[in-house]
């Protein structure tokens, strides 16, 4: 290494060690080109013509600066090795990129792989090296959206089309996070980063993490997305359970992939689960529209299922499926990418359960491996691949050796004998 390229490292390791940074190109990564009123109000007050991509160019100039720090600091040792979790994911998304481009697909999804890969990388560099700042700006980046979000719905309270399901059945109230079935995304990981970086940095919850809590708990009430009920009870039930306790071996990524597919196979095989499911929670899931749109998918591919007939426009997914999307993860990799994207899918799941395994006694593993599994069941009935903070929280998992460093270790959980 050059007596150049170690003052260039230097001077990343001064701007790189402040939280701040971490907060805003995080902020800027995880939403910023997918909220449609964010970018109405900064054009008006710009003055900004709205057909000018300006969020979109802010998005891809990030992405590049981040890539391009991550390669020098690969390049000039400054990083301890290529993270197995950050190839595996790539690859998916380049097997992801092919079969949309030999399907002559829609390229408009593309930000939002290279915004989640970004920060990968952003999060892989930073816990190798300051991790109290970035996961700090992780957690201050996701609550700054939760708060943003919850602004826009005391500003408008039926969505910002203003309607009302009395007057259109059919209407979809949308705030700025997206739906009821969209915005728990953010929160929930808010809940999360915050959690890991209260056991990785500062040893313990804190008030700051029981506001939190709090504010996503709230979000979740106020818009009773069933599948956010469903991710956020498991997080915090296992968290409370398993107080003071390590996790058990057999509670893994890998055994809540397991389950997420048993619980697929089942709806699938018995038209009448969706019923049950109805019955118990008091209200319409869809689910038998879901698992229509499941049977669809894998009607769809039976003659591509290699690699899958790559992403396409609503419109057409609607017309296929008959619905927006298959509600399902691995069936909506399987669709777009074909047996090769979801291997390289079940491989991400695997290398995160084996990682977890590792460092299990640690209370942020723990925490961390918990979101994970919350999401992975919840794409039982939800699909985040386009989702930006999706693929960070297998990264966050992937340097479990990074997170239980300073962290408590927790002993097993007995059940003690009278």
């Amino acid at each position: 290494m050059t007596k150049r390229t170690d003052v260039v490292n230097k001077r990343l390791d001064r701007f790189l060690a402040h939280t701040l940074v971490y907060a805003v190109l995080a902020f800027v990564l995880l939403r910023v080109h997918k909220a449609a009123h964010f970018e109405q109000v900064l054009y008006s007050a710009l003055g900004i013509e709205s057909g000018f991509p300006l969020l979109r160019i802010l998005v891809y100039t990030v992405c590049a600066g981040v890539y391009a720090v991550w390669v020098f600091r690969w390049w000039t040792g400054r990083l301890k090795d290529v993270n197995p979790m950050l190839l595996t994911i790539g690859a998916m998304f380049v097997i992801l990129w092919i079969s949309t481009a030999l399907h002559l697909g829609d390229s408009g999804y593309h930000i939002d792989w290279h915004a989640g890969f970004a920060l990968m990388l952003l999060l892989d560099m930073g816990l190798q090296r300051e991790r109290k700042s970035v996961l700090s700006g992780f957690s201050w980046a996701l609550l700054i959206w939760v708060l943003l979000h919850l602004l826009s719905m005391a500003i408008y309270p039926n969505g910002y089309a203003g309607q009302s399901v009395e007057e259109n059945p059919l209407y979809v109230p949308e705030w700025l996070l997206g739906t009821r079935t969209m915005y728990f995304r953010i929160t929930l990981s808010a809940l999360g980063f915050e959690a890991v970086c209260a056991h990785a940095c500062r040893g313990r919850w804190t008030l700051r993490t029981v506001f939190v809590a709090l504010i996503v708990l709230v979000t979740v009430i106020l818009q009773r997305g069933v599948t956010a009920i469903i991710g956020l009870l498991f997080l915090l039930l296992t968290l409370a359970v398993l107080r003071g306790h390590a996790l058990p071996k057999w509670l893994n990524p890998v055994t809540a992939a397991g389950v997420s597919v048993l619980l697929m196979a089942a709806l699938l095989l018995y038209q009448n689960g969706a019923g049950l499911v109805t019955q118990a929670l008091g209200k319409d899931v869809t689910m038998l529209a879901r698992t229509d749109a499941w049977r669809a998918a894998l009607n769809a591919i039976r003659d591509k299922w290699l690699l899958g007939i790559g992403q396409h426009p609503v419109a057409e997914n609607e017309a296929l499926l008959g619905a927006t999307h298959t509600h399902n993860q691995m069936i909506e990799l399987l669709l777009h990418g074909g047996v090769i994207a979801l291997l390289a899918y079940l491989g991400m799941i695997v290398l995160a359960g084996r990682d977890v395994l590792m460092y299990r006694h640690s209370a942020a593993v723990k925490t961390a491996a918990l979101l994970l599994m919350a999401f992975l069941l919840m794409g039982t009935a939800e699909i985040f691949h386009n989702e930006p903070v999706f693929y960070p929280l297998f990264v966050l998992v992937s340097r479990a050796d990074c997170l239980s460093k300073g962290s408590i270790e927790l002993p097993d959980l007995t059940l003690r004998r009278r």
